[in-house]
């Protein structure tokens, strides 16, 4: 609902050009940590509706050198489940990576089609954002 995502991050996706490849899969990224820090959600609202589109997702995990990112996998079809529910938007709940001494947490999208990669959130790199504080109140 409206209110769950009022204090999320936001990332809006930018539309490529006609020489850039086409259209976008996603539009939006909200996201957010759990008060406990343990749990990262994510929202995506896509340009027009999921069609089972397979969704990797990489963590950034400080902790590890040279900063392995942690992957998950998921599929973009109607469904309902522990940590994903897939409708108008996708809903995601992953486990936060633990975060180093900078305080950042960064992640990235990557949508499929079979094995063909069809888009990248960011094209390269992550979305980072800081954990404001070590107790995460604001």
């Amino acid at each position: 609902d409206y209110f769950e995502w009022l204090g999320a991050g936001r990332f809006l996706v930018r539309a490529r050009g006609t020489m850039g490849g086409g259209g976008r899969v996603v539009k939006e990224i909200r996201f957010g940590l759990s008060e406990d820090g343990a749990t990262l959600f994510l929202r995506l609202d896509p340009t027009g509706a999921f069609s089972g589109e397979l969704l990797e997702i990489a963590l950034l995990d400080e902790a590890l050198e040279p900063h392995l990112p942690l992957h998950h996998h998921f599929q973009l079809t109607p469904s309902r489940s522990g940590d994903l529910a897939v409708g108008r938007i996708a809903e995601l709940r992953l486990p936060a990576p633990p975060r180093g001494p900078s305080g950042m947490v960064g992640f990235r999208l990557v949508l499929r089609e079979g094995d063909r990669e069809i888009e990248s959130i960011p094209e390269r790199g992550f979305l980072l954002f800081r954990v404001a504080r070590n107790d995460w109140s604001a």
